[in-house]
């Protein structure tokens, strides 16, 4: 059972969904948009290989550092690996002459047949939810759909203003990257 005000992945893109960012285009970053969970930041790319492979090199976070220098992901204790209750502390580079900005979060979903992964993080008076989606598509290609879901509190609307812009580039670059590595 889902914790108060954490979000459910399956009510931002329900499963069997067409993707996102449609398929004629090579990438698509969204808006940042409201849902009923508060605020949703949002990036879609099209990449030129089957959804399993993507999926394979998305699901284990340990791995982002050898495709991207964006984003770093390692579980806390070894041999844990990418399960649900796994702690995962996060490093993100946001702007280019400070260095990554570190979070300790949790695995709070890992679906292999959906092909969902998601880690969440406590704040003051709510949770972030940060899923990542694998849509397979025609032709042997594939979505990647990553978001953040901030709460409704004052800390979301401030991580919102602040960093917003930021981490939708941040999410570009790393989708990207994951692109070229495949």
């Amino acid at each position: 059972m889902p914790l108060q005000g954490q979000v459910q992945t399956e009510d931002l893109f329900p499963p069997n969904s067409l993707c996102p960012c449609g398929q004629e285009k090579k990438s698509k970053t969204c808006k940042i948009y409201n849902s009923a969970y508060g605020n949703v930041l949002a990036v879609n790319r099209v990449i030129e290989s089957e959804a399993s492979v993507v999926w394979e090199k998305m699901r284990d976070p340990n791995s982002y550092e050898s495709f991207t220098d964006v984003l770093s992901a390692s579980t806390e204790e070894d041999g844990e690996g990418s399960v649900v209750g796994a702690k995962i502390k996060l490093k993100i580079k946001l702007w280019k002459h400070i260095p990554k900005i570190g979070s300790k979060e949790i695995i709070s979903k890992i679906d292999d047949e959906k092909m969902i992964i998601s880690w969440k993080k406590k704040m003051q008076s709510g949770y972030t939810e940060r899923p990542q989606f694998i849509y397979p598509l025609e032709d042997g290609k594939s979505c990647y759909v990553t978001m953040l879901v901030l709460p409704k509190n004052f800390m979301g609307k401030l991580t919102y203003k602040i960093m917003g812009a930021q981490l939708i580039k941040a999410f570009d670059a790393f989708s990207r990257d994951l692109s070229d590595s495949l």
